[in-house]
């Protein structure tokens, strides 16, 4: 996914912004003051003021405008022509300005990299560069040197060769900064949408989920209930008082939705399972146990057993259903057969897409197909390696088999 950087004005990058104007504001009005003033060194000031300040200003507006282009992660419009007068700006007024005028050059040096592709930048650089140092030394060093100023070479070539460096390097890193400010901006909000659009699809899944179950074994006991009232009275209160229960837990699976508080478990879906199947005339064997695997695999399992139940309370016409649990090499297995199942149209319903997205979130799979003899099979796979299987295969020994 490619970051669209948040517009300058964004009050995210305010400070970044603020931070950028105050490195250019001393590297470019620098020179013009002490052209105006005089400089710290004794240079006198120069004899044309009224050059300086307006020139500094609109040196400091070309470079705010390249730094500007390059904190948005773009070149400037109609950059190389503004690059050109800023170097008109920065060696046209030297003749009048004098020596402190010279330092401009480094603001001349940041603005390239933001302009110009890299290999014309190396050598407009490398120019510059040249030019600064050369005037810097040419004023300090006379063309014979002698013992006396010796201190001198030690002190002003590191100075200047480091000016040359830091500068620039500040006013780019200021640009780049406010760029570095928006992509982390741009990716924060970008983490937040995943977050909320991950949220919405765990409470639509689940919703589905559980409502489907539970709304078919509302169905299933009214009905019974039904049935019941005229020839087994007991027996009719009695389906009618599960389902009251089976709506209160619903009403709390519902609300375990929007907190994720309550999980669901393996154990209480197969006991589930089998009353609801049991009660729509369904004979129900569970073959096998998957005893201590982890819990987040023992939730996707719980899932599959309910979709699996729901599936054939509202989809087929069963007499007859197994449930089957494995454990080997590593992987929790789950198998659901039933009978009487109708042809399958589509790929399962959004039900199954849930629920193998759930078991995609644990690198598990699913599996669904109608048999040549009218059964249907859902089969699910979890990896749940756990430390003895794990130093099992370190060894070199295949892991144990779990019967069941």
């Amino acid at each position: 996914m490619r970051l669209v950087p948040q517009p300058l004005r964004s009050r995210a990058l305010r400070g970044p912004l603020l931070m950028l104007i105050a490195v250019l504001l001393p590297a470019t009005l620098a020179a013009p003051v002490y052209t105006v003033f005089g400089s710290i060194g004794g240079v006198p000031p120069a004899g044309y003021p009224w050059l300086a300040m307006p020139a500094g200003v609109m040196i400091f507006v070309l470079q705010l405008r390249h730094s500007l282009a390059a904190a948005r992660g773009q070149r400037p419009r109609g950059g190389v022509w503004t690059l050109t007068a800023l170097a008109v700006l920065v060696y046209a007024p030297l003749p009048w300005l004098g020596i402190d005028w010279v330092s401009e050059q480094l603001v001349l040096i940041a603005s390239v990299p933001m302009v110009l592709r890299s290999r014309w930048a190396a050598a407009v650089l490398l120019a510059i560069s040249y030019a600064y140092l050369g005037i810097q030394f040419g004023r300090v060093f006379p063309a014979h040197p002698g013992p006396a100023i010796l201190a001198d070479y030690l002190n002003w070539v590191p100075y200047y060769v480091v000016a040359c460096v830091i500068t620039p390097g500040a006013v780019y890193a200021s640009a780049r900064m406010v760029r570095l400010a928006g992509e982390l901006h741009d990716t924060r909000l970008a983490l937040a949408d995943a977050v909320v659009g991950r949220e919405r699809l765990r409470v639509s899944r689940d919703l589905h989920d559980l409502m489907g179950h539970s709304l078919s074994a509302i169905s299933l006991k009214g009905d019974l209930a039904v049935r019941l009232l005229r020839r087994d009275r007991p027996a009719a209160v009695a389906e009618i008082t599960n389902l009251t229960e089976v709506a209160r837990e619903a009403l709390a699976g519902l609300r375990a939705i929007t907190s994720e508080g309550d999980k669901v478990s393996l154990a209480r879906e197969l006991v589930s399972a089998r009353a609801l199947l049991a009660a729509a005339g369904v004979t129900v064997t569970v073959r096998g146990e998957l005893p201590g695997i982890p819990p987040a695999a023992d939730e996707a399992l719980a899932w599959t057993v309910r979709e699996g139940t729901t599936n054939i309370l509202r989809h087929a016409s069963a007499s007859t259903a197994t449930i089957t649990l494995e454990r080997r090499d590593g992987v929790a297995g789950l198998e659901i057969r039933n009978d009487g199942a109708p042809p399958v149209t589509g790929n399962g319903g959004s039900g199954l897409t849930g629920l193998a997205g759930r078991l995609g979130e644990l690198s598990g799979t699913l599996s669904h197909q109608r048999l040549s003899d009218g059964w249907f099979q859902l089969t699910a796979q979890v990896p749940v390696t756990s430390p003895e299987e794990t130093r099992w295969t370190a060894s070199g020994c295949s892991s144990p088999k779990i019967s069941t």
